[in-house]
């Protein structure tokens, strides 16, 4: 291959983990929203306490939460961060080590892994 065809398949394996990998953490927001209407964690909340549906049910209807479903959803987002920044670490000295190849070939390896398992 041409250096710079190398160029562009680095740059397109690169933008490919990225879009594929980044979003959930930076989108968090919007996921939390979506995680509360959904009543996640909503089993943690008391019975007839703050969390409940307006109706009583428990229903999605109502977005009110109560701190132990807030605590649950929150751990979610400190694993998922914390884990982001130990890839990174570990993704530098792959770099480091074995060269920036190998490490986009793993990188999409463990990428297209991970996408098969969600599925």
């Amino acid at each position: 291959m041409v250096r710079g065809d190398v160029l562009c398949v680095s740059a397109l394996a690169c933008f490919i983990i990225t879009f594929l990998s980044g979003g959930l953490i930076q989108g968090w927001g919007p996921l939390y929203d979506m995680l509360v209407q959904e009543g996640q964690y909503r089993e943690l909340c008391p019975a007839g306490g703050s969390g409940r549906g307006a109706d009583g049910d428990g229903g999605s209807s109502d977005q009110t939460k109560c701190p132990a479903q807030e605590d649950a959803l929150q751990d979610i987002f400190d694993a998922s961060f914390t884990a982001l920044s130990a890839g990174s670490v570990a993704a530098g000295l792959i770099v480091d080590y074995f060269g920036p190849r190998s490490a986009a070939l793993l990188g999409l390896l463990l990428v297209a892994g991970g996408n098969v398992l969600m599925a």
